[in-house]
C-alpha cells in the first residue's frame, strides 16, 4: 500500500520540492510564507567575462514551506539556518541546485496575481552603474573666459502617494 501525506501530497503532478538555505535576507525578513510566489535571482562569476553577474533563474515558483534547521557554523557551534522548500520542475530543480552551489541566492516576492514572464539581460557592475545614467547630450556652454561641456539639466517627474493623497514633484539633475 501507498502512504502519502506532508509536502508529496501538495505537489502538482510533474513537480518536485526541492529546499535551499538562506537567511533573512533571502527570506525578506520573515515576509515569506507558505504559498507564496517568488523569483529566484543569482549572483555568480560568469565564466566568459570573469565578472558577476545577477540574473533571474527562476520566476513564479511556489514556496511550499518556510522553517529553521540548525547547522555548525565554522567554529563548530551550531546555529540557525532558514530553509526554504520551492516547488518546480525537474530542469528547474537543475537550475536551483547549481545557482545554490555557486552562486548567492535573493528571492524578489511576487504579487499574487502576477503571473508574467519579465526577460531580462541579467545586471552586471558596469550596467547597474550607468543603469541611470543621463542619456542627454553634453552641449558647450559659451563663456567669455572659456569654454567646457555642459550636461543638460534633464527634469525626472515623481508621483508621491500618501494614502489617497497623490501628487507630483519635479526635480532637475
Amino acid at each position: 500500500s501507498i502512504t502519502t501525506g506532508g509536502i508529496s501530497a501538495v505537489l502538482e503532478a510533474g513537480k518536485r520540492a526541492v529546499a535551499v538555505k538562506g537567511d533573512k535576507v533571502l527570506g525578506l525578513s520573515g515576509f515569506i510564507k507558505p504559498g507564496d510566489h517568488v523569483d529566484v535571482l543569482v549572483t555568480m562569476t560568469d565564466p566568459k567575462k570573469k565578472m558577476e553577474v545577477t540574473k533571474v533563474v527562476l520566476e513564479n515558483v511556489k514556496v511550499l514551506a518556510t522553517g529553521t534547521k540548525i547547522q555548525e557554523n565554522g567554529a563548530g557551534r551550531p546555529m540557525p539556518v532558514d530553509v526554504y522548500t520551492l516547488e518546480v520542475t525537474p530542469s528547474e530543480a537543475e537550475r536551483l541546485a547549481l545557482s545554490a552551489n555557486t552562486g548567492r541566492l535573493q528571492f524578489a516576492l511576487r504579487n499574487v496575481i502576477d503571473t508574467k514572464t519579465v526577460l531580462t539581460k541579467g545586471a552586471t557592475v558596469p550596467h547597474t552603474l550607468t543603469a541611470f545614467a543621463s542619456k542627454t547630450p553634453l552641449k558647450l556652454s559659451s563663456h567669455k573666459k572659456k569654454r567646457r561641456w555642459r550636461p543638460r539639466r534633464a527634469v525626472i517627474s515623481v508621483e508621491i502617494i500618501r494614502g489617497i493623497k497623490v501628487s507630483k514633484k519635479k526635480f532637475k539633475l
